[in-house]
């Protein structure tokens, strides 16, 4: 939100997302070099029937991973080193699977951004729940949430 708030819904998506992909990446490739064996086991055995399928098709899986989300960032970015996700993936995947939610955070900080310009009193709740430029992302949130929960049951159930 702080991204579109400062820099707008657009350019704010771009830095967020690159950003955020590049750290990512970043991290992954210090924990795959540094931390593999540590990280296989503590989580293969909780993981054990994703490796089948991001072997089947790494990339695609690690963009669905991605998408879903619920994973805190932090742990999301090393448990791909129990699959071996080779690093153009990791990040083609993590720009492209991040940017639909980021894009609605990114939308909701404008929103509010350009609420309090055109505002010289603040706003009450309920007029910046009716704001299209707040109802709208939220409404992203929420099918994003939805997809996220449908395509999490038909991928990663057992």
């Amino acid at each position: 939100m702080v991204g579109g708030f400062i820099f707008g819904k657009w350019l704010g998506t771009l830095i967020i997302v690159f950003g955020l992909s590049i750290g990512a990446t970043f991290l992954y490739m210090f924990a795959n070099y540094f931390l593999k064996d540590l990280i296989e086991e503590k989580f293969s055995s909780r993981f054990n029937n994703l490796t089948e399928k991001f072997k089947e098709n790494e990339f695609t899986f690690f963009l669905i991973y991605r998408f879903i989300g619920g994973i805190p960032f932090f742990i999301s970015n090393i448990l791909p080193t129990i699959f071996n996700v080779k690093i153009r993936n990791f990040f083609l995947g993590s720009v492209i699977g991040m940017t639909p939610q980021l894009f609605v955070g990114a939308s909701l900080g404008a929103g509010l951004n350009k609420i309090l310009e055109e505002n010289s009193e603040a706003p009450s709740l309920l007029q910046l729940l009716l704001t299209p430029d707040i109802y709208l992302p939220i409404i992203g949130i929420i099918i994003l949430v939805l997809i996220g929960f449908l395509l999490r049951k038909k991928f990663y159930s057992k």
